[in-house]
């Protein structure tokens, strides 16, 4: 997990992010990056329309800072959260809002701080293999050395693993 602002950003938990199928080497921005591009614009887009309706105001005269929208100079604001509330935000992404011009990008080509970095060194989980949950099994697939149809698995001995605990 990251921080930027009061943006969090969850990574290698399927539980609460997208299933992205494989997020191998460094290919998930890569790949997703646009993705997450085009989620981000139709966030925005969702949250400043109802940040307008609330502030009965234009959207082209709102502004944002760090999560809090604003109608003009020392006007009404309101913070993308409160908008939110407690509930998830299930907005549905379309495709068609506009994304942000790169120009206009805060922390993308800027050094920040990695928040990451401390529980990498110190080993703590950060990819869903390394989690180990108490009660945990593991299990494998056992398969023949010659991945082919006419290849069968002539016998496995399953002692082993059947004396494991919660086998």
């Amino acid at each position: 997990m990251s921080t930027c602002g009061a943006t969090r950003v969850v990574t290698a938990d399927t539980g609460q992010t997208p299933d992205e199928s494989t997020t191998s080497r460094s290919h998930s921005i890569i790949e997703s990056g646009g993705a997450l591009r085009a989620a981000a614009a139709e966030a925005r887009a969702f949250l400043l329309a109802k940040a307008a309706e609330r502030l009965r105001v234009p959207i082209d005269g709102l502004t944002v800072n760090d999560g809090t929208i604003s109608a003009g100079t020392g006007g009404e604001a309101i913070s993308y959260w409160s908008i939110i509330g407690d509930s998830n935000f299930n907005q549905a992404v379309s495709g068609k809002a506009k994304v942000k011009d790169p120009a206009a990008y805060k922390y993308v080509g800027k050094s920040i701080a990695r928040v990451d970095i401390p529980g990498k060194v110190t080993g703590a989980p950060a990819f869903v293999q390394d989690l180990r949950l108490p009660g945990m099994l593991h299990g494998r697939i056992v398969r023949p050395l010659i991945d082919r149809a006419d290849v069968k698995l002539a016998s496995v001995d399953t002692k082993r693993a059947a004396a494991m605990p919660g086998s």
